[in-house]
């Protein structure tokens, strides 16, 4: 799914002088994992890969780690580039893990593009 319009990055990234990720105005995407085997957060090893969030040349792997063992189930956000690391508290607290999960996507690409931005 994409959000915003059809101008390439480049073109704004010229006019705007500002470095991604946060580039006002530029085409969000959260691209679902296709993969078979899931990756995992070294640091986090509850957390797991739901996706890729990229703008302009800047990409993001965003991770959720959860708590199952706990009632009622914690969650967090996990946002990971080549250049940096950047985590949420524990902002999702739901009775299932199931609920969790179907929470964390209600989020579109551009919430979480908010959510990453408030983290910097």
């Amino acid at each position: 799914m994409s959000v915003g319009g059809g101008t390439s990055s480049s073109k704004l990234s010229g006019v705007f002088r500002v470095s991604p990720p946060f580039l006002q105005g530029v085409r969000a995407l959260l691209i679902p994992v296709m993969t078979s085997s899931p990756l995992e957060l070294p640091d986090h090893p509850g957390a797991r890969h739901l996706g890729d969030l990229a703008r302009g040349g800047t990409s993001w792997r965003v991770y959720l780690e959860t708590s199952p063992a706990e009632q009622p189930v914690r969650g967090r956000v996990h946002f990971v580039s080549s250049e940096a690391n950047r985590s949420t508290g524990w902002i999702f607290v739901e009775w299932s893990e199931q609920e969790l999960l179907r929470r964390f996507h209600d989020f579109s690409a551009v919430e979480l593009w908010k959510l990453l931005e408030s983290l910097t």
